[in-house]
């Protein structure tokens, strides 16, 4: 049976390399919501980006992951950069109130699995769109963790590895 999965974690861990090769083997893989958002918000000199309005970044990243989710095939296993509830867990960063809509909606669009990526300093890196430093993406990941288990989730942590690895570890748990 197809399922919707989600790869999360704090910034830099790794989803992005996992997602892309999860691509490659064929799987349904939805958009990096988040990082794209930023680029599109970057050019447009807008004032929603998540360092200068976290409410209406994360607003509108929701409204994007809503369509991404249900633009995925319901007859293949998809796999998500980030979900739903990640969109709280940076709301909670910043202590912004959560939008009741951004509630129903993590509430509404459920995952069968989330596989949880930990902080990894070897292999972080800072770029136009990843702005936090190690420390702080070390406070993401504790955030989503708790954010996840909030929302009924029960997230499994990809252990570090090689890429391969980490793609047989994932594939072993769906």
């Amino acid at each position: 049976m197809a399922g919707k999965y989600v790869l999360t974690g704090g910034p830099g861990a790794g989803k992005t390399t996992l997602i892309r090769s999860l691509a490659e083997q064929g799987f349904y893989t939805g958009a990096e919501v988040p990082r794209l958002l930023i680029q599109k918000l970057m050019q447009e000199n807008s004032q929603d980006l998540p360092w200068l309005n976290r409410t209406a970044f994360e607003t509108r990243v929701i409204i994007d992951k809503i369509a991404d989710y249900q633009k995925s095939p319901s007859d293949r296993d998809c796999f998500f950069d980030r979900g739903m509830p990640d969109s709280i867990g940076y709301m909670r960063l910043d202590n912004a109130v959560v939008p009741s809509e951004m509630d129903a909606a993590a509430r509404s669009y459920r995952y069968e699995v989330i596989f949880m990526l930990p902080p990894w300093e070897e292999i972080y890196v800072n770029d136009n769109e990843r702005r936090e430093d190690f420390q702080k993406a070390e406070r993401i990941y504790g955030l989503l963790c708790g954010v996840y288990k909030d929302y009924g989730y029960e997230p499994i942590i990809v252990p570090k590895g090689s890429r391969e690895e980490r793609l047989e570890f994932i594939k072993s748990h769906i």
